[in-house]
């Protein structure tokens, strides 16, 4: 009697072990429900610049800079201003990704923004290239501009934009924050952050 009680109890652990693996192993296959791709989102680590972060074309009469001016957390902002209006110049903060690329997976691209904006305003993009640098054919693109407008005068708002799934082609990701061509005025950018699903 005490070894079947025995059995049963040992067959009831081993049992109870099993299932535990395995919704250990069902929950791995289901990832977390979101994973950040980006680097220093919050724009708080540099020296002189934020690390991860690169500029892009210089303009004249457009400033971009790394500031504590403004921010919506903790301390630190990217910054893009222009006092005269260029009609054919624009530029950007960003950041690029050439490893561990999700394909499948749907990506979001979130950032607070803060800006007292005329003109056409600015923007966030994602881009997916079939190269591991720039270089490439855009692969897959999405953009704010022409769809979410982002001008005015307005204080710290959350703005997202999503592209995906990830196509097998892609082997790089690059986030913009733009500033559009034709806008005059302060934009700070925030928080920023690429997460796929």
């Amino acid at each position: 009697m005490q070894a079947k009680i025995n059995l049963s109890f040992l067959l009831l652990f081993f049992a109870s072990l099993l299932l535990v693996s395995c919704k250990k192993d069902d929950d791995d296959s289901m990832g977390s429900s979101s994973s950040e791709l980006l680097t220093n989102g919050d724009l708080e680590i540099g020296s002189g610049t934020p690390n991860g972060w690169f500029t892009g074309p210089s303009c004249t009469d457009i400033d971009l800079s790394w500031t504590d001016e403004e921010s919506f957390s903790p301390s630190k902002s990217v910054k893009i201003s222009n006092t005269t209006l260029e009609s054919d110049c624009f530029t950007y903060w960003g950041q690029h990704r050439n490893t561990d690329i999700p394909t499948g997976k749907s990506l979001t691209l979130r950032a607070m923004i803060k800006g007292q904006l005329e003109g056409n305003g600015v923007g966030i993009v994602i881009r997916g290239d079939d190269t591991p640098d720039i270089s490439g054919t855009a692969e897959q693109f999405a953009t704010t501009q022409g769809v979410s407008p982002i001008s005015g005068t307005f204080d710290w708002t959350e703005y997202s934009l999503s592209l995906g799934p990830i196509e097998a082609t892609t082997k790089s990701l690059t986030v913009y924050l733009v500033y559009h061509p034709g806008t005059t005025g302060d934009v700070y950018f925030d928080d920023v952050s690429l997460e796929f699903e």
